[in-house]
């Protein structure tokens, strides 16, 4: 708990000069996964969908 603490007020005390230096390099804007993959987002969706049920599937007939 106290390192939840100690790292948590350490993250707050440094993020000012981690924002300007760190995390906005890089920034690409507002970018979604069939934008960056240059699809259809349901050629996403699709087989992602498959790929859950099928999980789901697995889980269930394999008495997890």
């Amino acid at each position: 708990m106290i390192g939840i603490l100690i790292g948590t007020g350490l993250f707050a005390a440094f993020f000012p000069a981690l924002e300007r230096k760190i995390l906005n390099k890089g920034y690409f804007g507002e970018i979604t996964w069939p934008e960056l993959l240059r699809v259809n987002p349901w050629g996403l969706i699709l087989p992602i969908t498959l790929g859950i049920l099928l999980l789901l599937f697995w889980i269930e007939t394999s008495k997890l």
